[in-house]
């Protein structure tokens, strides 16, 4: 393995990269102020031979390109981010001389725009988020003509309009366009291929596993038939799984996951499909990825003039050295996959890696990140620094002999129609008195930028997917990726980017946020761990500062800023929350549950010391009520697919779900929508009645998604009424007479537990009683 060409020694290039071929290859280079408040995008196409490279558009923020060499001109499209929206742009080169250019796409929440040429058209294939659902669109123009015809030809839509689509990717075989994509239904993710013939588009095959989730596709020719490739991760189980026997209860598909990627072999001639697998009773390993990886994925098919194929992918390292995605790459040689040697080439990101056969070197090239210079231990590795390369490497081709002929079996097309292609419903939105909705939602996700989420023992995706996955696994109204501060200015920006994308009024709500993560391993003061919601947008502040490592400077940067920050796993011993400081017009709310577990008492029975962690006492969530404070209860995942928050808002819009979360109008559950609504003296949970007299009378109806085993009322930090379960749906009333009340400072709250062992957590009510 050797290095070919450096691209950028600061590591901002956006990945993927495109290989166009074995000469050119093209990349958006993102630059952002140290401030993370503006940014710059450049696309480039480089020689790789010769090093020379010319800019091609200059802009606020650019994705990576995709690119299609025909006849020896280059087709290149990308996408334009600009206040929330997305534009698609097409330029046409010759060479490194840029012929023409036009926007393609008018602004939208559009995003994954791919190419292709077929029948001397040039394709563009992208995903707007529109009317509710992802929309897979086309358009197509004769490759002679300006490409400025692209702009007005005529949008086709692809997907159905009951079904969402994302990820299009296109070939063609000379014959037909083939066009596949991601879907959910069914509760896990497939790989749908359908095929434009003469202007018509067919009904969609599945072409991915019989189970699991199958995502991350890439296409190549072989001998007149199409060859996908894809990932497909497992388990589905509902929850995340710390040991063999202890299930947390959640709504997603697990966070430890196992990962395969499998390979079909598709050719359709007039209406039929045709649908081949590799023989699993002759190749003992059929699959790609044979061993024992369990974090590998994103995989490219590349296949060569002899028929031989070649899959390149990422696998997750970890060692002294830290944590990476490295690169493989892998043949098939009729009975087996043969591993290429070992690069130790690594991705900063968990992309798919394009690779390219140069035959005049006898070698491969691919693009990847190596350290400029020799590996340190305990390095941090996954954000992004001086001191990393991006450049174009080359792997020796392996000798390749006797290839024994492919044994593939005929399998029955999974034709999908549209009674089978229903998304599953989301869960309905209740009004109550006062005329709020019911929504859902998590506030503390992280993705690949943070480097607790990656590992063996996660699934992690980029921004974009971790949205998607919001929408359709956990079916949740709002969101907010929560990083950690450790992000560097130009990952803030692409964060706050992606969630203004993602942010579709009345649809789906996405906040920008961060986590300020405070543990000094220093003399310094700890503080815990806070997420920071902004309601529009704001700084991100670092704990490695001078002028934010204290949450009191926290407050006063973001004073006249509209924030809430919300600590998290207050009771933590490594990450535990100074009660000692308290701000009430930010910190109206605080996390009960996570991933970890439930934080609302000492010894409660979902604590952390049942799921592996350890908590100290005289830290949880009714120790800061016993202090005075008011504020209310969110849960979250931290990862995915744990804990959600019932938030009762007047609209699904960030102005309506902002206020409904500092009003404290929320309750948790650990995953299962078990709807719950609370009162004292008919005012909602969160409210503070201020200073009253007489009876408090307290109403709560719990909607259970499963027979309730008991609801506790709690009043001053102790459970002072409990009563047995009587079926799913259940409505409690009890009064605290006014003799019995005291006079000063109270609070009251009611937690709900099902026979299935999930919970929800009411926000208290809070009132100061007077004789």
């Amino acid at each position: 393995m050797k290095e070919k060409l450096i691209l950028t020694k600061n590591s901002n290039v956006v990945y993927p990269v495109e290989m166009i071929n074995d000469e050119y290859v093209t990349y958006t280079e993102s630059n952002c102020s140290n401030d993370g408040l503006a940014s710059n995008s450049i696309v480039y196409i480089q020689n790789i031979n010769s090093g020379e490279k010319v800019a091609l558009m200059e802009g606020e923020d650019f994705s990576s390109p995709t690119s299609y060499c025909y006849r020896d001109i280059i087709y290149i499209a990308f996408t334009s981010y600009s206040q929330g929206e997305k534009s698609g742009y097409l330029i046409k080169c010759n060479g490194l001389v840029k012929e023409d250019e036009a926007c393609v796409v008018g602004k939208g929440k559009n995003d994954n725009i791919e190419l292709s040429v077929h029948n001397d058209k040039v394709y563009i294939c992208w995903e707007r988020c529109c009317e509710g659902r992802t929309k897979i669109l086309m358009k197509n123009i004769g490759v002679e003509l300006p490409i400025e015809s692209l702009e007005t030809a005529k949008e086709i839509s692809v997907t159905k309009q009951w079904e969402n689509g994302y990820k299009p990717a296109m070939i063609s075989d000379g014959n037909y366009l083939y066009i596949a994509y991601e879907s959910f239904f069914y509760n896990r993710y497939h790989i749908l291929l359908r095929v434009v013939d003469k202007g018509t588009i067919t009904d969609a095959i599945d072409i991915g596993s019989k189970n699991n989730n199958d995502q991350k596709h890439r296409m190549a020719i072989r001998q007149g038939r199409v060859i996908v490739v894809f990932e497909n991760s497992w388990p589905l189980y509902k929850g995340y799984k710390w040991h063999d026997t202890v299930l947390m209860p959640g709504f997603g598909h697990g966070w430890k996951v196992e990962t395969t990627m499998g390979m079909a072999n598709v050719k359709y001639v007039n209406g039929h499909f045709d649908v081949k697998r590799l023989n699993d009773k002759k190749c003992k390993t059929p699959t790609i990825l044979s061993d024992e990886t369990k974090s590998a994925g994103c995989p490219y098919v590349y296949i060569d003039e002899q028929g031989v194929i070649f899959v390149s992918f990422v696998e997750m390292i970890i060692d002294n050295y830290g944590k990476r995605w490295e690169v493989r790459v892998k043949y098939f040689n009729g009975k087996c996959w043969v591993t290429f040697e070992n690069n130790s080439i690594s991705q900063l990101q968990r992309v798919a890696t394009k690779i390219y056969r140069n035959d005049q070197d006898n070698c491969f090239r691919f693009v990847g990140i190596n350290y400029d210079g020799e590996l340190s231990e305990q390095r941090e590795w996954t954000q992004n620094n001086q001191t990393m390369i991006s450049a174009i490497y080359e792997i020796p081709m392996p000798i390749i002999t006797d290839i024994v002929g492919y044994e593939w079996i005929d399998e029955e097309p999974k034709i999908l129609k549209e009674i089978e292609l229903l998304q599953v419903k989301r869960f309905e939105t209740h009004g109550i008195e006062g005329h709020k909705n019911l929504y859902w939602g998590d506030l503390h996700m992280h993705t690949n930028l943070s480097c607790c989420s990656l590992g063996g023992s996660f699934h992690c995706v980029e921004i974009e997917d971790k949205y998607c996955f919001c929408k359709d696994v956990g079916q949740l109204d709002f969101a907010m990726i929560t990083d950690h501060d450790s992000m560097d200015p130009q990952e803030w920006i692409r964060t706050k980017h992606r969630a203004d994308a993602a942010n579709i009024p009345g649809q789906f709500v996405a906040f920008q946020g961060f986590e300020w993560t405070c543990t000094h391993h220093t003399d310094k003061i700890n503080f815990g761990h806070y997420n920071i919601l902004y309601k529009g947008t704001g700084p991100l502040l670092k704990t490695t500062g001078e002028n934010a490592d204290r949450i009191d400077m926290v407050w006063d940067i973001l004073k006249d800023t509209e924030c809430l920050t919300i600590p998290h796993h207050p009771s933590d011993s490594s990450h535990l929350l100074n009660w000692e400081y308290f701000n009430e017009e930010k910190e109206t709310l605080v996390e009960i549950f996570q991933v970890r577990g439930s934080y609302e008492y000492d010894d409660c029975e979902m604590n952390p010391n049942n799921y592996g962690r350890e908590y100290k006492k005289n830290a949880s969530v009714r120790y800061g009520l016993n202090l005075g404070y008011k504020f209310g209860f969110t849960s979250g995942g931290e990862h995915e697919g744990v804990g959600v928050t019932g938030v009762y808002a007047d609209d699904l819009t960030r102005e309506g779900i902002y206020n409904a979360l500092k009003g404290r109008h929320t309750f948790g559950t650990t995953g299962d929508r078990i709807r719950l609504e609370f009162r004292v003296n008919g005012y909602l949970m969160g409210s503070d009645l201020g200073s009253m007299s007489g009876n408090v009378e307290l109403t709560a109806k719990i909607f259970g998604t499963d027979l309730i085993d008991y609801i506790y009322i709690v009043k001053d930090g102790k459970e002072i009424k409990r009563y047995e379960g009587t079926g799913k749906d259940m409505e409690i009333n009890w009064r605290d007479s006014s003799e019995n009340i005291g006079e000063g400072h109270h609070y009251y709250y009611v937690g709900v537990r099902q026979m299935n062992d999930q919970m929800a957590w009411a926000s208290p009510v809070f009132l100061s009683h007077q004789e």
